[in-house]
């Protein structure tokens, strides 16, 4: 079979430390990747017309028909990434490292894509840093005048088993746009020229002395370009109003007498330490360090979540800070702690219909399904179909005395549109915190996408 090579914009994605976070938490950890992979990151895929080549446990490599959709879908994820994580403790967040470049690759009969292309965006992964993106020259020059993110140039670079260097450059999302150095230097190159023209013209009339000074500004218009990041570039320009202001402050070498106002000569003949004039301390006001601020309520309330680390603290929480920062957090601490419960009660036996009710989020159209279960030594557990195939869901838990519940739901994608356009058989996971009473109980998912749960004793 002959070979079919083509040029393809390949985009490697993968987890940062994700064996650590597996070997935390296993369980919490794939089912949240899961739940990404079907609420973020495939959908994203799909919308900017990308196929996704293969998955490799934590990692992905996408196909796009262009750099521009690439490079846009992996902004796409990364700020959601930014969304899903706020508010999480940093040993609990799942970052992205995510590499691209256009280069020549050959697919195979089954479509797997290899050769120098797939190599070198997979590399580019590998010395991103968490949360960003990088691009080899090839793959930046089709995007950079389209780009509104700051940009890095990390220069030529040598990647691992990659024979010849390659110019890398690496996009901070969330941060805007500087001018660009090349423009910055172009204009200041332009000024220096303009400059130097206007005073050699200047030298010829004769007035050199006198018109070169503020010709010497010059340049410092353009300096701010390269001097964005310094907080002193306001105060490397002269600052103008100091001049008329100087005929009306007393000098403090003369006497009193000498207070009135002077001719122009007089000006011109300053002090050798001359005072400072009342801009210069309004120019640049003493930084005072601010006091630090006391804790918001809703940290407050979850620094004693915290210390007291029980079901009853998280739910304290919960109920004081409905819309608070570390909400999943909370959910998933209760979830985990009546997990690892030894106590269960046998108070809620017997048969349960279980209906879960999901809403719509971006692509992903609203479901709801029905599942036959059964509480025994308040152990939970209900099915609908058959383990492992499309559309089945698992759901198995534990019942405590108080009625306080929690669960974990495995399941496989039944339909592309409730799925956000996740392939029908991929698998899902999540967990579920609820409250049951003797005949009933309610419950909501934790992870990423709303869904809500209630259960009737049969």
């Amino acid at each position: 079979m002959p070979e079919n090579r083509k040029l393809a914009a390949i985009l490697a994605a993968d987890v940062v430390g994700f064996s650590r976070l597996a070997g935390a938490d296993e369980d919490r950890t794939l089912a949240r990747l899961r739940a990404l992979r079907s609420d973020l990151i495939d959908p994203t895929i799909a919308v900017h017309h990308g196929r996704v080549v293969k998955r490799t446990g934590d990692g992905i490599l996408v196909e796009f028909r262009s750099v521009v959709d690439a490079v846009r879908c992996a902004i796409e994820v990364q700020n959601g990434m930014v969304e899903r994580n706020a508010g999480l403790p940093a040993e609990r967040r799942i970052e992205f490292r995510l590499g691209i470049h256009l280069g020549d690759v050959v697919e195979e009969s089954d479509g797997d894509l290899m050769g120098d292309g797939v190599n070198v965006a997979a590399r580019l992964e590998g010395i991103a840093k968490p949360g960003a993106i990088c691009l080899s020259e090839d793959a930046y020059r089709q995007v950079r005048a389209r780009l509104d993110l700051a940009v890095n140039d990390l220069g030529e670079t040598q990647l691992k088993n990659i024979v010849h260097p390659v110019r890398v450059y690496s996009l901070q999302v969330g941060v805007p746009s500087q001018p660009s150095g090349q423009a910055a230097a172009q204009r200041s190159r332009r000024g220096l020229v303009v400059a130097a023209a206007l005073g050699t013209a200047l030298l010829v009339i004769g007035g050199a002395v006198v018109y070169l000074r503020p010709f010497a500004r010059a340049p410092s218009a353009e300096a701010p370009l390269a001097q964005q990041t310094g907080p002193t570039t306001a105060a490397a320009v002269p600052s103008p109003p100091s001049q008329p202001a100087r005929p009306e402050v007393k000098p403090e070498p003369p006497a009193p007498s000498q207070a009135s106002p002077s001719p122009p000569a007089a000006t011109a003949a300053p002090s050798p330490t001359p005072a400072p004039s009342p801009a210069t301390p309004s120019a640049t006001p003493p930084v005072e360090t601010p006091a630090a601020a006391p804790p918001s309520a809703d940290e407050a309330a979850w620094r004693a979540a915290v210390a007291a680390n029980t079901v009853a603290g998280f739910n304290q929480y919960l109920q004081a800070s409905p819309a608070g920062a570390h909400l999943e957090e909370a959910q998933l601490q209760i979830a985990d702690q009546i997990l690892a419960s030894p106590t269960r009660s046998k108070a809620y036996d017997g048969r349960w219909l279980t209906r879960v009710t999901c809403a719509s989020l971006g692509r992903a159209q609203s479901y709801s399904m029905e599942l036959s279960g059964e509480v025994k030594d308040g152990a939970y557990h209900a099915r609908v179909g058959t383990v492992g195939e499309a559309g089945s869901l698992v759901i198995d838990g534990k019942i405590v005395s108080d009625g306080s519940a929690a669960l974990l739901a495995k399941g496989s994608v039944g339909s592309t549109a409730t799925s956000g356009g996740t392939a029908v058989g991929t698998p899902y996971l999540y967990h579920v915190i609820a409250q049951f009473e003797p005949s009933r109980g309610t419950g909501k998912r934790i992870e990423v996408r709303p869904c809500n749960l209630t259960f009737v004793k049969q």
